[in-house]
């Protein structure tokens, strides 16, 4: 009893020395950590507890070092830290930084452990789900490879069914069948169109046949279904009727093309002959023109030579007059 009496005096003594050099310190650091000022620390608020003890921990690992704290701290077990338990943490690691340090290191190796187990579980159950999702792919790969196995079974058996000669490719008279089987309404005389129609979608490197790889991606694209089968129809018989009705206006387009030249031609003749007849009515007007003038250059010459031959004349008579007067 003399022991126990004497160890209660002592905390006693220690707690009245404590309150009288910490007490303001703990109240203030209480506040600083309560940062909502609720008058408890919640779980998120000790993440300051932990920087004050020198502990920058990983977003990843601070549950697991709040929850030490907790585990040791809370006595009511309501999830937080009250200011009469905060005191007791505060005495017990937060007072020196000896405490610190000690209280630092058993919050360190227990969590580590903590976190090491939970790292160790991690580990195990990403390789299992490794390994599961390894098992996963390689069914899915298997599913996926017979699956393509069976679809090459189909066009191989496709390609041999069109190829009637077995050449190993397909020529335009084959793409007959392959044209009635897409669903294309065809006969003989458009049948060219068509087959020009698909080959210029399908022949890549212009051949002039169809290889089983062109026909491989044909048959994905087209025949896989029926309803790739009816708009691929629909597209060549668009593509076709635009061919024909095009060659049917091109023929109306020469004919009138001709009608026009012929018609330009007429009109330019109209203009040469009422050109040349122009250009001929000129010609007479100016044979006629010089004509009057040569005339009246002959008519002036005729007129001088009679004036001369009448002065001539006079002239011989006034001599002659002369003389028999004389």
């Amino acid at each position: 009893q003399a022991v126990h009496r004497g160890k209660l005096a002592r905390k006693q003594i220690a707690k009245a020395k404590w309150s009288e050099e910490e007490a303001r310190k703990a109240h203030l650091a209480f506040w600083k950590f309560d940062t909502d000022q609720s008058g408890k620390l919640e779980v998120n608020e000790l993440r300051g507890v932990l920087s004050s003890l020198g502990l920058e921990v990983p977003k990843e690992n601070f549950e697991a070092y709040a929850t030490e704290i907790m585990a040791e701290f809370d006595t009511d077990n309501d999830g937080t830290l009250d200011y009469e338990e905060f005191e007791k943490f505060w005495l017990g690691c937060l007072a020196s930084e000896e405490l610190k340090a000690q209280y630092a290191a058993k919050v360190e190796r227990a969590c580590g452990k903590v976190v090491a187990g939970a790292l160790a579980n991690l580990y195990a159950r990403e390789q299992e789900e490794a390994a599961a999702a390894v098992k996963i792919q390689a069914v899915q790969r298997g599913k996926k490879a017979r699956k393509e196995q069976e679809e090459l079974f189909r066009v191989h058996a496709a390609f041999k069914k069109f190829d009637t000669d077995k050449s190993g490719s397909l020529e335009i008279p084959e793409l007959y069948d392959v044209l009635k089987e897409v669903g294309v309404d065809l006969d003989r005389d458009t049948f060219d169109e068509y087959a020009d129609a698909l080959m210029e979608d399908y022949d890549e490197d212009d051949s002039g046949t169809l290889d089983f790889r062109e026909f491989h991606k044909f048959y994905n694209q087209v025949l896989a279904n029926e309803n790739t089968k009816a708009e691929y129809a629909k597209e060549l018989e668009s593509a076709v009727s635009g061919l024909v009705s095009g060659a049917i206006n091109n023929l109306f387009e020469q004919a009138e093309r001709q009608e026009q030249e012929a018609a330009a031609l007429k009109i330019q003749a109209m203009h040469r002959g009422k050109k040349a007849r122009e250009q001929l009515h000129k010609d007479r007007e100016e044979e006629e023109a010089a004509a009057l003038k040569i005339q009246a250059m002959h008519r002036g010459r005729k007129t001088r030579q009679e004036l001369s031959r009448q002065k001539e004349a006079d002239a011989e008579e006034q001599e002659l007059t002369a003389a028999a007067l004389k």
